[in-house]
């Protein structure tokens, strides 16, 4: 328990000493990915209508991605993520919310999507998929633990960058 709780907090701190927004936002998606166990993890950024503008992801081969017409853009399950909650589920494609795939997208079963807020403000959405055995309440602590080190970090990022 030490040992995965000293890894959650270098993460954290790892995430707020970046100054760089490109390298905060892909290294938050790395680590929530790592400390989890997902195979895939993923952020959606969201414009002011909360429609996804960016697409930060690890976890798929550039051909993989190639083969898409597009990244997700944030609707049906992905959009239905609560601004004050998370969403954790063993089989993501028995949710009602689940519109299926776009044509070339890997398989995915568990999942863990939960808002990343900067200052009570939605920033973006986490999403997490395909861990062994399903996600655990310990991970969902976990990914807000190191969602509030990123918001941070990426108001860090703002301020330097305005300086």
């Amino acid at each position: 328990m030490i040992k995965g709780m000293e890894r959650i907090l270098t993460a954290a701190l790892e995430l707020t000493s970046q100054l760089d927004l490109p390298d905060v936002l892909q290294d938050f998606v790395g680590l929530a990915g790592e400390v989890t166990g997902a195979g895939y993890s993923a952020l959606g950024v969201l414009d002011h209508m909360g429609k996804t503008v960016v697409f930060v992801h690890q976890g798929m081969a550039p051909e993989e991605v190639a083969k898409m017409p597009h990244t997700p853009i944030g609707v049906g399950l992905l959009g239905r993520i609560p601004v004050d909650g998370t969403i954790v589920l063993d089989d993501l494609q028995q949710s009602p919310d689940f519109t299926g795939w776009p044509e070339g997208h890997p398989e995915m079963r568990e999942f863990l999507g939960t808002p990343l807020k900067i200052n009570d403000q939605v920033f973006g959405r986490i999403y997490l998929a395909n861990k062994a055995g399903g996600f655990t309440e310990e991970d969902v602590a976990n990914v807000h633990l190191l969602a509030r080190a990123a918001g941070v970090a990426i108001q860090n990022s703002r301020i330097y960058g305005q300086s």
